[in-house]
């Protein structure tokens, strides 16, 4: 992965190095990507050992990795964007880091990049994780959304999941989702969608940040003492 021939001349580029292996010259998105879902399952994997303030930081941490690779919001940046040079819907194969070309995209529409960006957000920041007859959820969403939906489409069944914070038995009706028969599904829950004979709608309940969860003990402590 790592050559030492300097491409830093602004052209395609690869993963290089300036002559004496100190300085990247280019930054390879689709590793970069790979190392986003490699770290969030391992962040995942640690969750029984963290509490819910580790745990959202984490999640926090995983999605600004995901927008410095993300296109739309590197090229939406009005410093980045200029430099980026690229199109905002299109992976790029690599990111320039040293003068004169520092922030410029190289490798424009490189299916590795895009493949593992994709597997970034689907598999890291939703939590899906697909088999050939289960699957489940462990998403680590970033602690400024409150609510996420995915769409998955197999074999003729179409699957919407509907994350959201909120406590497990507020979530069905929170969601909007109670009157078109929707159904709770936990988060690890490993469901077998290849039994299910129709389209279906899930609902998965979110733990309530940490903030959210102190509004919420207050709220609880305050209608206990004036039921007292």
């Amino acid at each position: 992965l790592v050559s030492t021939q300097s491409q830093a001349r602004g052209g395609g580029g690869g993963i290089a190095l300036m002559l004496g292996g100190a300085a990247v010259a280019a930054v390879a998105l689709w590793l970069l990507a790979r190392h986003v879902v490699a770290r969030v399952m391992v962040v995942l994997a640690q969750a029984p050992d963290l509490d819910a303030q580790q745990a959202a930081a984490a999640a926090d941490q995983a999605w600004r990795w995901f927008t410095w690779l993300s296109p739309a919001h590197r090229s939406a940046d009005a410093t980045q964007g200029p430099a980026y040079g690229l199109e905002p819907y299109a992976v790029a194969g690599d990111t320039y880091s040293q003068p004169p070309w520092a922030g410029r995209g190289g490798w424009s529409w490189y299916s590795g990049a895009a493949g593992w960006l994709h597997r970034a957000a689907v598999e890291s920041i939703f939590g899906l994780q697909l088999q050939a007859r289960t699957l489940c959820f462990t998403p680590a969403l970033p602690s400024h959304w409150p609510r996420a939906e995915l769409t998955l489409r197999r074999n003729g069944r179409t699957l919407r999941f509907v994350l959201l914070r909120a406590s497990p038995e507020r979530a069905l009706v929170d969601s909007g989702q109670a009157g078109i028969g929707a159904q709770r599904l936990g988060i690890g829950e490993v469901l077998d969608w290849s039994a299910l004979d129709s389209d279906r709608v899930f609902v998965l309940a979110l733990p309530p940040l940490v903030a959210e969860a102190a509004e919420a003990a207050e709220a609880a402590e305050a209608a206990d003492d004036a039921k007292t």
